[in-house]
């Protein structure tokens, strides 16, 4: 275990004139966990534009983006409560330990320093964009139009080094000299929609709105995954192209 802490920063922006208004933002947190190996980073921001170009048509446009780090344990906190406090971590070449016989145990405890320098790391990439154009046709009747693109990544990479074992429901089985895995998925959520709307005030107990419109959605996501093992060194040579 170890002392976490946490920080943020974040700046934005905003001005503009009579016919235009603009907006920006930027954000950064990065956590870091009780746990070794656990920490948690993130850069969000966002950009709206919004222009008059006559006193009829009108064009907003917006972008939201996100790109996050983790970096996540495979259950160190519970290896490290039953890890003998008699027991020294490191062997005297400066290997890892087997910490005496709990390696033997079922449950499938280990030296929970070995477990923890392993790589259990997810990347993520969201950017949602729209843009958007209004038009007065009356003064009771207005045409709008609307383009989002909603797009969004994650990786998931996991390395379990050749001096760890795998637990399974069985015990542990060996990495067979490092075991690694790779996923990767992709999503696009694209958005079309027009509205026409009329609206009209008799007086000031009536009103009458009516709307008409169409829309046009479509959702693609693609996955894919790989796993392999035998790797030829646990510190850089740890992916599936080595």
């Amino acid at each position: 275990l170890r002392n976490g802490f946490s920080q943020d920063a974040s700046i934005s922006v905003k001005g503009g004139g009579p016919g235009s208004r603009y907006y920006t933002s930027l954000a950064y947190t990065k956590q870091t966990g009780t746990l070794i190996g656990t920490d948690f980073s993130r850069v969000a921001g966002k950009i709206s534009l919004d222009n008059d170009i006559s006193s009829r048509f009108r064009i907003v446009s917006n972008l939201d983006y996100g790109f996050t780090t983790n970096n996540i344990t495979n259950g160190v906190y519970a290896m490290a409560l039953f890890a003998p406090p008699t027991e020294s971590p490191y062997n005297t070449d400066g290997s890892y330990s087997d910490l005496g016989s709990i390696n033997t145990a079922y449950q499938g405890y280990q030296n929970p320093l070995a477990v923890a320098s392993g790589i259990n790391r997810g990347k993520s990439v969201t950017l949602l964009g729209s843009i958007s154009g209004e038009y007065d046709i009356a003064s009771n009747l207005k045409f709008r139009s609307v383009v989002s693109v909603n797009y969004g990544t994650y990786k998931q990479l996991n390395y379990v080094p050749s001096y760890v074992k795998i637990n399974s429901f069985y015990g542990s089985v060996s990495s067979n000299g490092g075991t690694g895995s790779q996923g990767n998925s992709e999503s696009v959520n694209s958005f079309f929609e027009n509205t026409l709307t009329w609206d009209k005030s008799f007086n000031a107990n009536h009103r009458l709105t009516a709307l008409a419109g169409t829309s046009w959605e479509r959702y693609t996501a693609s996955y894919f995954s790989a796993e392999g093992s035998g790797y030829p060194d646990d510190d850089f040579l740890n992916n599936l192209s080595s």
